[in-house]
């Protein structure tokens, strides 16, 4: 049971940082004046990434935690996994808002370069949060 619970928390950590990956894709990717990608693409992009982000954050979520339990040393009130539970919450709360953000720029052009701003800044904290995740996880402090 291990190595299959093993196996999916780290296949949909994959997921995850392979669709935050895509999401700075398109933030590069439609900049003003450098655009390469249609608003349509990038719209529909976004929702896959989305879903795909959705999916996999909970999953990560869920058998990490199930892992925790299901291991005798390791514990759900381990200080690593607590910190790791904060992060997630850190990186799925600043990720929904730079996503709202983004999408906000694409309706509204005169405050476009205000959201986009803002978008950025939240997705680096997302992305930052999820990288200290990745931290724990290998290192697994205190463990």
């Amino acid at each position: 049971m291990y190595h299959t619970l093993l196996f999916l928390h780290v296949l949909l950590a994959f997921t995850l940082v392979a669709a935050v990956t895509l999401f700075w894709a398109l933030i590069l990717g439609t900049r003003p004046g450098r655009g390469s990608l249609t608003p349509a693409a990038a719209m529909w992009l976004g929702r896959a990434g989305a879903i795909t982000v959705g999916i996999s954050s909970i999953g990560v979520l869920i058998f990490g935690i199930w892992l925790a339990i299901e291991q005798p040393e390791y514990h759900p009130w381990d200080g690593w996994i607590l910190a790791s539970l904060i992060l997630w919450v850190i990186a799925v709360g600043t990720g929904q808002r730079a996503g709202r953000s983004f999408q906000r720029a694409a309706i509204d052009p005169d405050d476009a370069a205000v959201l986009r701003r803002s978008g950025v800044q939240l997705q680096t904290v997302a992305a930052i949060a999820l990288i200290l995740i990745l931290i724990l996880m290998i290192w697994k402090p205190g463990a």
